[in-house]
């Protein structure tokens, strides 16, 4: 009796296998044939080496400083005067720590 149990148990265990490795022939030979698409969508589809540029007509703003221009357009005020504060603090920085020559 114990020689049987384990002739179907082995046997049971082997069909598993058999059909795993089944599955796993069957994907490795099939997904490779199905399109990959994944760096593209519709609108972006174009072929190699062609450019493609996108503008709207945006109105830019800027503000004209000693040393250096920020521009910003629609509501980006308060960030552009963030940035132009930040950036002159930068520039005060650098410039004290390395003076030119």
């Amino acid at each position: 009796m114990q020689v049987t149990k384990n002739k179907i148990s082995n046997r049971v265990n082997n069909c598993a296998v058999k059909k795993w490795v089944l599955f796993a022939l069957i994907v490795c030979l099939f997904v490779p044939v199905l399109p990959l698409k994944a760096q593209f969508y519709n609108g972006s589809n174009m072929t190699f080496g062609k450019n493609r540029v996108q503008w709207d007509n945006t109105i830019w703003t800027y503000y004209r400083y000693d040393d250096f221009d920020t521009y910003f357009y629609l509501n980006g005020n308060e960030l552009a005067l963030y940035a132009s504060a930040y950036a002159y603090d930068r520039f005060l920085f650098w410039n004290a720590n390395f003076k030119a020559v």
